[in-house]
């Protein structure tokens, strides 16, 4: 930054002449002028002419100063006022390239969510078809369900009418199963008797025979 170093070269050159008018412009002391000598007063003057350039090149410093400044804070403000429309220019191209790609989306989204739309509507369509099928085939299968029970229910009653008649049949054939047996049984124990009988008798029998063997031997 030239600029800035040639003002504070300047500024350091002008900081004795400084000193120096504070000083003459400091308030009189007790010494009189009679006192002073000619070299002394030539001094003085020579001092106050340079004190008076000194204070016009301070003006004219001051007023370059402040028109630097004011050129800064004019190109400053310019500078900010570019960046800012650089910003504005900015951000709108970007707003706009993001409106443009939301709306890609979007359309994306929308032809994709339609075509959704109409394959759950044909799916939908589809199912109310078989659904109205599947009712019909269910009515059907009702009625037949209400044939077959009530051929169950007619089954049953012919099953449990058979099964009066067989359990009665049973019953009946159990009986004379009884009394056959107990007829067996009586027979059983008849022949029982009688072969009790038969062997005894056939005992005595072989005891007569025997004893009438023995009679027959020749004495």
């Amino acid at each position: 930054m030239p600029r800035a170093s040639s003002r504070q070269r300047r500024l350091s050159e002008c900081r004795p002449a400084a000193l120096t008018i504070t000083l003459c412009n400091a308030p009189p002391t007790s010494v009189c002028p009679s006192s002073l000598s000619h070299s002394h007063l030539c001094r003085l003057a020579t001092q106050r002419s340079v004190v008076t350039t000194l204070r016009a090149e301070v003006a004219t410093l001051r007023a370059s100063l402040e028109a630097e400044q004011h050129a800064s804070k004019d190109g400053f403000a310019h500078k900010i006022a570019d960046a800012k429309a650089s910003w504005d220019r900015h951000h709108r191209e970007k707003l706009e390239e993001l409106e443009r790609k939301l709306r890609a989306e979007f359309e994306k989204e929308a032809k994709e969510l339609k075509a959704r739309e109409k394959q759950l509507r044909e799916t939908t369509d589809r199912i109310r078809a078989d659904l109205g099928k599947v009712t019909l085939e269910l009515s059907q299968q009702q009625v037949f369900a209400n044939d077959l029970l009530k051929q169950i229910a007619s089954q049953e009653s012919a099953h449990e009418a058979d099964k009066f008649d067989w359990e009665t049949a049973r019953a009946d054939y159990e009986t004379r199963l009884a009394r056959a047996q107990k007829g067996l049984a009586d027979k059983t124990d008849d022949f029982n008797k009688l072969m009790d009988v038969k062997i005894t008798l056939q005992a005595e029998i072989n005891h007569y025979r025997c004893a009438l063997e023995e009679d027959r031997v020749p004495l």
